[in-house]
């Protein structure tokens, strides 16, 4: 700083409480994450044609528009411990070939490996990011969530269908994800620090 070189470092990605930033020194400048001009939505159509737009990224096969239509199954149904849909959580048996209905904010790995065809998860927050997913998904919001839920129990043969991510403009642009760090300092908060 004493020789004009300004020193710029990342605020982290501890987000989104206050105080979370690591890069917290007076002459540093903290750079916050951001937004770029467009998003990745997929869609989630269900069998009494509700339909979700959520940002997550899972390109499938390009020659096709729709990745997968299967019939839903509720994962809570099974044992507690696979509400979440954990890595071996699952019985194979019970998910293979099915889209399974999450209770936690899962990237898909456990419904991967246990041989579903998609999952939906729960736990979505405003100003979250596009995930990258491993098959077909969803993290939906837990309003979106409870909607799927209600439907799942309410049809004795639920379906869903989920459709390949389509990149479009994010007219919301710029702005500061939920996972990114936020000031104040931490250790002397009257020091104001903001993220840029």
């Amino acid at each position: 700083m004493r020789k004009g070189i300004l020193t710029s470092t990342a605020a982290g990605n501890e987000g989104p409480n206050p105080a979370t930033l690591t890069g917290f020194a007076p002459w540093l400048l903290s750079v916050a994450a951001s937004s770029i001009n467009r998003k990745f939505l997929t869609k989630v159509r269900l069998g009494n044609n509700k339909i979700f737009e959520v940002y997550v990224v899972y390109m499938g096969d390009m020659a096709k528009e729709e990745v997968s239509t299967s019939p839903l199954h509720l994962s809570m149904l099974e044992k507690v411990i696979s509400r979440e849909c954990d890595i071996n959580s699952l019985d194979k048996k019970l998910v293979k070939g099915k889209i399974v209905y999450c209770e936690s904010d899962t990237k898909g790995q456990g419904p991967l490996l246990a041989g579903a065809t998609g999952f939906l998860g729960k736990g979505r927050l405003f100003g979250g990011t596009s995930s990258n997913l491993p098959l077909p998904g969803s993290l939906l919001s837990y309003n979106e969530a409870s909607e799927v839920y209600k439907y799942i129990k309410a049809n004795s043969k639920p379906i869903a269908t989920i459709s390949r991510s389509e990149e479009v403009a994010d007219t919301r642009s710029p702005y500061i994800p939920n996972y990114s760090s936020r000031g104040p300092n931490p250790i002397t908060p009257n020091i104001l620090k903001v993220c840029s």
